[in-house]
């Protein structure tokens, strides 16, 4: 009679843990739990079992009192809503940035070595924040929120990952050894690290889906002081990749002010895919192509307007179809190449691109012509938010119908940045958005405290609000004065679900309860 009686009280527990306002837990996770509840402490690292499912209710908030992990050995479902985002986060955030220490951060969340009879997981409509991973191996060093090791039944989707740190790489997501994950439709913001991949790392034969993010304002600097020199340090602000054997795919995401000393997205991927990305306002290069034997496509990328090249290359097999490479500003040595440079000879072959000022550049069906952009940055680097600019062509930009259709249909997909038709006919534009006719975005009441991003857009909208005492509400109404939508914002950055609004142009207005507004722009869907 005894073991009956423990395995109820096991349940029984479980369930009336679920029922309360919040719970306290750690240690391992052996029977398949729900946590439905506000919120959930960590008062030391969880393990998920082998076998074993955790699942998370919308809204919950999972809130680590000290540097804790979640160990996924089996599965993690965390599936919020767009107005009921799971969050996961550090109770008290004090010395966060003493990057020495692991005070003020938790350890993240963790999917290494997970045998494959368990099923998938999936992190979705989830904030992750304050991870940080600091320790003595490089391994611990990486992944500050997510880490992501020899496992590949993972999706991230319509998150948000921001400010997490990781002493070596991978602030916001770390991916290792023969993983390949769906990494889609997030915002990575502000995550940092002195070495590689602020926002996201890709090593050892990993082959990832990045597709349809906003990869925006993070950083991969350092500084490494050897008296009387200094020399700086840091590659792939934005995104870091080096899988020799497979072919990780990057395509339809916005990658925007990020810092490194390395590229915005550097790559020494053999087999690499990089279609269909805006790539903009970023700080030392648009991408950073590092290896000599690599034989990737760049293709129907809008990269402009970076601080250094804006393609490095060290790849002779490396092809480059479509591409806008304009505007970007070498600064380390202004008589380097300012839009595509090359070092070791590895000049890439260029097929129907518009570069400005091409030199050493072999191909045919390139142009060098200024485009025509709808609301383009004035000026390269981080000075200017490239995300809050439209890089939309307008109606006599030379790059319509100059693209390059023959061979390439295969891999480069039927939607364009913005989830438009690519090819139509047997044309398609240089560049990431594919022409349609348009009404021209005019900004009619601006505040320096809030950011609509971005816009034009495809199914999600996401608003920043800072400083904001008072509370807020978003309208947006169809031309003809319709009032569509109306919502409470919040301080910090709030996801606007619009898949099922019709394409179109559409006004909204942001203002505060007692009627007074303080911003107001037009929105374009596509």
């Amino acid at each position: 009679m005894i073991k009956p009686f423990l395995i109820l009280a096991v349940i029984a527990t479980h369930y009336l843990a679920n029922a309360q306002n919040s719970i306290t837990t750690s240690g391992l996770l052996s029977i398949d739990t729900h946590w439905i509840t506000d919120t959930v402490f960590l008062s030391g690292d969880l393990t998920i079992n082998n076998g074993i499912l955790l699942t998370i209710a919308p809204n919950t908030k999972v809130i680590a009192h000290g540097y804790y992990k979640i160990d996924v050995k089996g599965r993690l479902l965390a599936i919020g809503t767009p107005n009921r985002f799971i969050t996961f986060t550090i109770q008290d955030t004090t010395d966060f940035s003493d990057t020495s220490s692991i005070r003020g951060g938790w350890n993240g969340i963790h999917f290494e070595n997970i045998q494959t009879n368990n099923d998938s997981s999936i992190l979705k409509y989830c904030k992750i924040s304050y991870g940080k991973a600091i320790g003595q191996t490089k391994k611990e060093q990486s992944g500050g929120a997510i880490m992501i090791d020899n496992y590949s039944k993972l999706t991230i989707e319509n998150c948000e990952i921001n400010n997490n740190y990781a002493a070596y790489s991978g602030a916001g997501i770390y991916i290792h050894q023969n993983s390949s994950p769906k990494i889609i439709k997030n915002l990575i913001h502000h995550n940092k690290t002195p070495w590689q991949g602020g926002g996201i790392t890709c090593l050892e034969n990993s082959a990832p889906l990045i597709h349809q993010n906003i990869i925006i304002n993070n950083s991969a600097i350092g500084i490494i002081i050897r008296p009387p020199w200094a020399v700086g340090i840091g590659a792939g602000g934005g995104i870091y990749v080096s899988s020799v054997s497979q072919a990780p795919m990057i395509s339809n995401n916005l990658v925007s002010n990020n810092s490194s000393y390395g590229g915005a997205i550097y790559e020494s991927a053999n087999y690499i895919k990089i279609i269909n990305n805006i790539i903009v306002n970023n700080s030392e290069y648009g991408i950073h192509n590092a290896t000599q034997v690599g034989e990737g496509i760049y293709a129907n990328n809008t990269i402009c307007n970076n601080i250094e090249a804006g393609v490095m290359s060290f790849a002779p097999n490396l092809t480059l179809y479509n591409n806008i490479i304009r505007g970007n500003v070498p600064v380390f040595d202004p008589r380097d190449p300012e839009n595509v440079d090359a070092r070791l000879n590895g000049w890439p072959r260029v097929y129907h691109n518009n570069i400005g000022n091409p030199i050493n550049l072999s191909g045919r069906g390139n142009i060098d012509s200024t485009t025509l952009f709808v609301r383009p940055t004035q000026t390269a680097g981080i000075t200017e938010l490239g995300y809050n600019a439209d890089w939309r062509l307008r109606s006599n930009s030379p790059e319509i119908d100059k693209g390059f259709v023959n061979n390439i249909a295969a891999f480069i997909g039927d939607k364009d940045v913005f989830g438009n038709p690519r090819i139509v006919g047997n044309a398609i534009d240089i560049g990431a958005v594919e022409y349609s006719p348009i009404s021209t975005i005019s900004i009619t009441q601006e505040h320096p405290n809030i950011k609509v991003y971005p816009n034009p857009f495809t199914n999600q909208l996401w608003i920043e609000v800072e400083h904001s005492s008072a509370t807020l509400t978003y309208h947006i109404f169809a031309i003809n004065g319709q009032l569509i939508d109306s919502q409470l914002i919040s301080n910090g950055i709030n996801l606007i679900q619009m898949a099922d609004f019709s394409n179109g142009t559409y006004l909204m207005h942001i203002r505060e309860t007692t009627g007074k507004q303080l911003f107001s722009t037009k929105l374009v869907k596509m």
